[in-house]
């Protein structure tokens, strides 16, 4: 026995240790296989070193990282009305979180064996919560300035309510009723119209930064967490672990989708106030998520710290060959160039990584401004569109992913089962989101509003009733009637004063009755068909996540895996995440019909062409995710006319044949064999 094996074992008794130092740990530091950290490894924490307890702590991390993450995309109506930013702003700002990570992904992939992976994602889980709290400052900032809601006394009416009023015989034809951040002197309209640039851009600025720190944070998640599970269970078990992880985590959006429909219909300030959701001027407390999620992704990266390097102990034979493969490179960038070599030039790979690409972007995309969409397109309040989004999410992208993970992992599909399986899978999600073409509401009738009446072939003159009311053509802010009809302004429907909770006498108003703020809900039934197909088309796409991972890794050999998954991570994000949500937010910009005015310009768009809108999302979608399922079956094609498409198990030889086999071929998937 060596003398650094009794300095170890003389350790652990003087630590209280009653475990005997194993025949395979062998010249391991406890660093590697025992729970702790440094000196610190009590007796109670064997039991934690199993890849079981491992997957629940760090469920918990992803399932709050996933939750920082996707919160944002819940709050952009809501940004977009404090700041006055436009959907190409907000689709920057979301692409911001895929710039960091582009900047490490790679050089944390090929590193994956050579550091103490549960303790880097712990750091990378801290990134995340220290990128929540950053994202909330720019509400710290400028809560002063937020001008006050009206509240239960009602107090401060006249600056707050909102809307030009008919200023026949009142005199008072311009009150200021926005509750944003405040230019002096200006009555536009919409929240988002007195947003100093200053202000607009101190915002931007410090969301990209948490943005691209949750980047940061993200870079290592992917390919040190699926690397950590290969290598330390059976082949057949990695789907199962990685299932399990993934759809825990794929709960996050859930919870971040829920929890903003939650804060969504509290008040920015928290403050009592007589303002509904529906008010044109509402802005739900979109901080208070960052905050807590922040919070809350710092306490969940301890426990990750105490795990150990390695669970299940490493093959000798191996360990000694990767020394070797060390040795003779003594270039490691000429090594990583060699190793993105084989993998660019790796058919079936490149295919499943293009066709992963393809589905991100739509996904990203799609996902981005999905909130958005469905309280435009259906007419709902935020916080009900993030709450349908919050249930969607739940059963349909965890249960789906889960399902995947088992299905592969029990019925042990080989690699060209799982490329039928996706393929025919993906098709049923691509013809299920096709639907979406067909299931819309028709554009809100306003009065008053020149490009409404245009769109349903309805007088565009002024209103008689509100003739001498000395409207501005350009003033939006939307009431609805007592008569369930929606007009553009207060002025429009004739309306000469105000009460704390909604307007009076309004001459356009059948009786002269009341008006409140907002467009009048939709009689459109379509909301719940169109959520109940996106759910099945959510579930039948995240089935196909843990077959098309394994299709990839198997296609590469086991020496260039931890790079595979890396190289796959960063081409998607390059290629998937990052310009899917910047495209969609500039193609959701082209179909504005009315935009805030603002001191420095446009502010967010006020009013969408909703056939538009429909039309465009959902053409981008379908035609990129086609192009998935197009390039899976160009996998499959190649697959099987290769005589040896997957890295499945290793020829029986004898030891030192085997030895020169691995140093040529790579290591760990070529000594095991694996039925997945």
């Amino acid at each position: 026995m060596s003398s650094k094996t009794k300095d170890s074992q003389a350790f652990l008794g003087n630590n209280n240790y009653d475990m005997a130092k194993r025949p395979e740990d062998e010249g391991k530091s406890d660093d590697e296989v025992y729970c702790g950290i440094g000196g610190c490894r009590p007796n109670a924490l064997k039991c934690c070193a199993t890849m079981g307890f491992f997957s629940a702590m760090y469920s918990l991390s992803g399932l709050l990282t996933s939750t920082v993450s996707i919160y944002i995309n819940s709050q952009i109506t809501t940004l977009e009305k404090q700041f006055g930013f436009s959907s190409s702003v907000s689709g920057f700002l979301l692409s911001c979180n895929d710039i960091g990570y582009l900047m490490t992904t790679l050089a944390m992939s090929y590193v994956a064996r050579r550091t103490h992976i549960p303790r880097v994602l712990g750091l990378s889980t801290i990134l995340f919560g220290v990128s929540g709290l950053i994202c909330s400052i720019p509400y710290f900032a400028t809560k002063n300035d937020l001008h006050p809601f009206v509240n239960s006394t009602g107090v401060n009416t006249s600056q707050v309510l909102g809307g030009r009023l008919c200023s026949i015989g009142h005199g008072q034809g311009h009150s200021n009723y926005t509750i944003g951040l405040g230019c002096e002197g200006r009555t536009d309209s919409g929240n988002n119209a007195n947003t100093p640039e200053s202000t607009r851009s101190m915002a931007i600025a410090l969301i990209a930064i948490g943005m691209i720190l949750q980047g940061f944070g993200k870079s290592p998640r992917y390919p040190f967490i699926a690397t950590y599970v290969d290598d330390n269970v059976e082949k057949t078990k990695t789907t199962l672990y990685l299932g399990i992880i993934t759809g825990l985590s794929i709960f996050g959006p859930a919870i971040a989708f829920t929890l903003g429909g939650v804060f969504s219909k509290m008040p920015v300030t928290l403050e009592a106030t007589t303002l509904t959701p529906r008010d044109p001027r509402w802005i739900g407390a979109w901080w208070l998520g960052f905050l807590v999620f922040g919070i809350g992704g710092i306490l969940a990266s301890i426990p990750l710290f105490f795990f150990p390097r390695r669970i299940k102990p490493r093959d000798q034979t191996i360990s000694s060959v990767e020394k070797k493969r060390r040795v003779s490179f003594k270039n490691d960038v000429k090594e990583l160039v060699k190793a993105v070599f084989r993998l660019l030039t790796n058919p079936i790979y490149v295919c499943m990584v293009l066709a992963t690409c393809f589905t991100l972007f739509a996904i990203s995309g799609m996902l981005s401004f999905l909130p958005k969409y469905i309280e435009v397109q259906f007419q709902i309040p935020a916080w009900k569109a993030n709450i349908i989004l919050g249930a969607l999410n739940v059963v349909a992208a965890a249960g789906g992913s889960m399902l995947g993970g088992i299905i592969t992992s029990k019925l042990k599909l080989r690699p060209i089962t799982c490329i039928i399986f996706i393929t025919g899978i993906a098709s049923v999600s691509v013809i299920l989101s096709a639907t979406g073409f067909f299931l819309g509401c028709s554009q809100p009738h306003i009065e008053g509003h020149r490009a409404t009446q245009l769109a349903s072939n309805t007088t565009a003159l002024p209103l008689t009733c509100a003739y001498n009311c000395g409207c501005d053509v350009n003033d939006f802010f939307p009431v609805c009637g007592e008569d369930g009809i929606s007009y553009q302004s207060p002025c429009h429907a004739g309306c000469p004063s105000m009460d704390p909770e909604f307007y009076k006498g309004c001459r356009c108003i059948s009786g002269n009755s009341t008006a409140v703020p907002g467009l009048c809900e939709s009689s459109c039934s379509n909301l719940y068909p169109y959520v109940a197909i996106m759910f099945f088309a959510a579930f039948t796409a995240t089935l196909g996540m843990m077959p098309g991972f394994i299709v990839t890794i198997r296609s590469v050999s086991e020496a260039d895996k931890p790079l595979a998954i890396g190289l796959s991570a960063f081409l998607n994000t390059l290629l998937g995440w990052f310009p899917g949500p910047v495209l969609f937010g500039k193609l959701i910009d082209t179909t504005c019909r009315t935009w805030a005015t603002s001191c420095s310009g446009s502010g967010a768009c006020l009013l969408y062409d909703l056939r538009g809108f429909k039309l465009k999302y959902h053409t981008v979608f379908v035609v990129t995710r086609g192009s998935s399922v197009l390039l899976y079956i160009i996998a499959f094609v190649i697959a099987k006319k290769k005589t040896r498409p997957f890295f499945l198990e290793t020829p029986k030889v004898d030891s030192p044949e085997k030895e020169k086999f691995i140093v040529k071929n790579g290591v760990n998937g070529q000594l095991r064999h694996s039925k997945v």
